[in-house]
């Protein structure tokens, strides 16, 4: 399979260096950085009770997510997903302490 790669051009900043990135990934360098930020977060956190693991995780990708969003290397519908996922760990959480 012959693929067809752009090269870098005039990259003098890291922003330019991702952005370069995601054109040639056809924008799912972003997508994949916050999934693979969620999985290793929610892994590191494993030490804490899952709900609680599963909420910080969720949260801390969606600041990244938006993050990113602002700089225009994630799709909107990656930060819709993390706020969701946040939502869903905050009444997750909810539920557990009014037992």
């Amino acid at each position: 399979m012959v693929s067809n790669y752009t090269n870098p051009e005039n990259i003098t900043r890291i922003y330019e260096f991702i952005q370069w990135e995601n054109e040639i990934t056809n924008s799912m360098m972003g997508n994949m950085i916050v999934f693979a930020i969620f999985i290793i977060l929610f892994i590191a956190m494993k030490r804490f009770p899952t709900k609680s693991a599963f909420a910080a995780a969720s949260f801390i990708s969606m600041i990244i997510a938006v993050f990113l969003r602002v700089l225009g290397i994630v799709h909107p519908l990656v930060v819709l997903a993390t706020i969701l996922l946040t939502a869903i760990s905050g009444i997750m959480l909810m539920m557990d302490k009014e037992r």
